[in-house]
Order: structure tokens, then C-alpha cells, then sequence
């Protein structure tokens, strides 16, 4: 389970000054809202972890980057969940030390920056002993118009942004793909960045999937979801391709 924050106060500064593409009015606060909650409640679904007994508590301590906050002149002292609360600026509440939050971590959608072409980025704050993610965080370039939310409506733009950005904060990254634990010990890389060529002709570095499981798996799915025709051996323990769900960014 998800505890959604949302941040009324996300207004970015750009160069000194606010531009209009930087403010998030309570129209774009509220559709925001509405969707970040949709998406949660679809990707909740998709991990099967272990949950929570008891009410999540962050902790009251200096941070990780403590000798940093002291040659700025912040605050010595422990305060809760201080790294969140100072490299990252989220509000945090004092509850989330004292009572805790009934759930498995906390997700904090905020308005980003706007920069062209950028729909959003995603990563975690905090993590558990275990380096389980506790503190979700979402930068969302939300769309500035009622006509641009449509749009987004109808080809499910907004889905994609927020469940690529949220699998994110849950820890899915290329630093995590580069180095997966084995049983043997260590660790391997199950991507590799390889030059690609676009339909119009134009290069790029992509990153690519090369384990083989991941491979397997992802082919066997794109199969049962219509996106490929060929099936594979492995397809035969997928049974109903009703639980596919592809996104495309």
C-alpha cells in the first residue's frame, strides 16, 4: 500500500523567476491528484512483496549528508526524516515519526520543472535496512491546459508518466540493472547501452535488456498482449492475458 502526499506549495523557481509553465494551479493540483490515485491503485497489484505489520515510522536523526547541512548553516539537530525534509524540500510531518503512516511506503507526486520534452522523473528518497524504498518521490511536468489534460486523456499519456516514474521510486533503475545480485555473489549487468537507429534515419544510445530471463519473459508478454506474433516454449505457464499490461513512453 501507497500513502499519496500531495504538495500544494509546488511552485519551481526557474533562473530567479516564476514562470507561468512553473505554477500549479488547484485545477491542475486536483486532476493530478485524481490520476496519481488511479495509477497507484492499478500498479498496487503488480508486486507481490511482504507488508507491513505495523505502522511505518521514519526516523529522527541528522541524515546521511549531515556535515553537508552544517557547512550551509542548517540545523545540527535530529529531525524526522531530515535528508527528505532538506535535500529533497518535501513537507514532511512530524506524524510520520511519532504515529507512523499505515502503509508500505509514502509516494510525494510533485509539480516539476517544466523543461520541453520531459514528462517526469521518478526516484526514492529514503530506504529501509534492507534497501527497500520508503520515500517515493515524482517530478510531473502536469499538463498546463484543460485542452492538454484532455489530450492526455485520451491516449493515456498521463498513465504511462506516472507508473514509469512511480516503478522508479520503487527502486527500478539502469544503476539497479547494472548490477544485480547473483546467488554465486557479486553481481552482473543484465543491460547493455547500444547504438539504435530510429525510423527517420537518426541515431541513439539505448539501453537494452540482454538478461535472459528478462528477455524470455517481456517477449512472452508482448506474445499473449498481441504486440508480437511469434510465441515462445515459456508462454505456456502465462494463462490469461488479461493480467498483461504494456506502456509505452
Amino acid at each position: 500500500m501507497l500513502s499519496v502526499s500531495a504538495n500544494p506549495k509546488s511552485i519551481t523557481i526557474s533562473g530567479g523567476r516564476c514562470e507561468e509553465q512553473d505554477v500549479l494551479t488547484p485545477a491542475m493540483r486536483e486532476w493530478m491528484i485524481g490520476r496519481v490515485h488511479l495509477a497507484i491503485n492499478e500498479t498496487s497489484g503488480y508486486f507481490r512483496v511482504r507488508r507491513r505489520s505495523a505502522p511505518l515510522q521514519f526516523e529522527r536523526s541528522r541524515g546521511v549528508f549531515w556535515r553537508l547541512y552544517e557547512e550551509n548553516g542548517e540545523d545540527p539537530e535530529p529531525r524526522c526524516a531530515k535528508d527528505a525534509a532538506l535535500m529533497y524540500r518535501l513537507p514532511v510531518a512530524e506524524s510520520y515519526c511519532n504515529e507512523g503512516v499505515e502503509a508500505d511506503a509514502v509516494f510525494f507526486p510533485t509539480m516539476a520543472q517544466h523543461v520541453p520534452g520531459v514528462a517526469g522523473w521518478g526516484t526514492d528518497v529514503m530506504r529501509d535496512q534492507n534497501g527497500r524504498p520508503l520515500f517515493l518521490l515524482m517530478g510531473w511536468s502536469v499538463p498546463l491546459t484543460p485542452e492538454l489534460r484532455a489530450q492526455e486523456e485520451r491516449t493515456g499519456a498521463w498513465r504511462r508518466t506516472v507508473v514509469h516514474e512511480l516503478i522508479h521510486g520503487l527502486g527500478f533503475s539502469i544503476q539497479q540493472f547494472r548490477e544485480v545480485a547473483v546467488r554465486s555473489g557479486g553481481s552482473r549487468s543484465i543491460v547493455e547501452l547500444r547504438e539504435m537507429v530510429d525510423v527517420d534515419g537518426s541515431r541513439d544510445d539505448v539501453w537494452v535488456a540482454t538478461g535472459p530471463r528478462t528477455v524470455s519473459t517481456t517477449a512472452c508478454r508482448l506474445f499473449l498482449a498481441g504486440r508480437v506474433i511469434k510465441p515462445m516454449a515459456l508462454c505456456s505457464r502465462w494463462r490469461s492475458p488479461s493480467s498483461i499490461s504494456t506502456a509505452r513512453r
